[in-house]
């Protein structure tokens, strides 16, 4: 199977700061990994299939309907999980390239060098959106009682260092 992504280069664009002119091979490289690697975890693996098949199937199928719940899950949690969890890996995808002549950031001009604290303010702004949307997906996936196997539900914002534990958790 090819790699699925569960949201579009086009969508993230229209509903994001992304700009139209994104290089299209950054943007679908971030998608799939922030997908795998950050969604995944949150879903677990069983999930994460049964989302990824659905979606496929919709993808073959175009008379195929996504159940109503698993379309709730999709456009109202992971979508906008996933547009600002891409946002903060383009900032690293986007600003630096590796080259033969080492890494470099690029402009639409040259190559300069960074200002202090410019790519972490950046990104500690997504990631607190991050986090906002991790949150509400895990407490969706609990609510919904979704989550069989043990997942990746921390929640740590970069910027703070804190870690929210959800006090239901706490008293199972």
């Amino acid at each position: 199977m090819d790699k699925i992504i569960l949201i579009s280069e086009k969508e993230i664009k229209e509903l994001s700061i992304v700009q139209l002119n994104v290089d299209s091979h950054i943007l679908s490289l971030s998608i799939y990994d922030v997908q795998f690697i950050s969604l995944r975890p949150v879903l677990g693996d069983e999930l994460y299939s049964q989302v990824i098949n659905e979606v496929n199937q919709s993808i073959q199928d175009e008379t195929y309907i996504i159940p109503d719940n698993m379309k709730k899950l999709i456009s109202e949690y992971i979508s906008p999980y996933l547009i600002h969890a891409t946002i903060q890996e383009l900032i690293m995808n986007s600003t630096y390239k590796l080259t033969n002549k080492g890494l470099l950031k690029y402009t639409d001009t040259s190559a300069i060098s960074l200002q202090s604290g410019e790519v972490e303010t950046v990104k500690n702004y997504h990631n607190n959106k991050v986090t906002a949307y991790k949150v509400a997906l895990i407490k969706y996936l609990h609510d919904n009682k979704l989550i069989n196997k043990p997942t990746d539900t921390n929640v740590t914002t970069p910027g703070t260092g804190w870690h929210f534990i959800n006090r239901q958790q706490c008293n199972n």
